[in-house]
């Protein structure tokens, strides 16, 4: 069974957001991303998040904030 499956949502939720962040500052430092193309995809996940409703999309939006200036700083 796929521990994707065992676990809880907040569980999966951390574990990707880690694995982005990392990946982010990895494909950021190594110039495979400019920092142009990440702060593109930082805007397009922020709409996305908005489009997500007021119960949730503004918390989400701010995490998608904080992974942005995580990238930023690894340029």
């Amino acid at each position: 069974m796929s521990v994707h499956i065992t676990k809880g949502a907040q569980e999966n939720a951390i574990a990707a957001a880690l694995l982005v962040k990392h990946l982010g500052k990895l494909l950021i430092s190594t110039g495979v991303v400019t920092n142009t193309e990440a702060a593109r995809v930082v805007r397009a996940a922020e709409a996305e998040a908005a489009s997500l409703g007021p119960d949730s999309g503004p918390a989400i939006a701010e995490v998608i904030r904080e992974t942005g200036q995580e990238w930023k700083a690894s340029e």
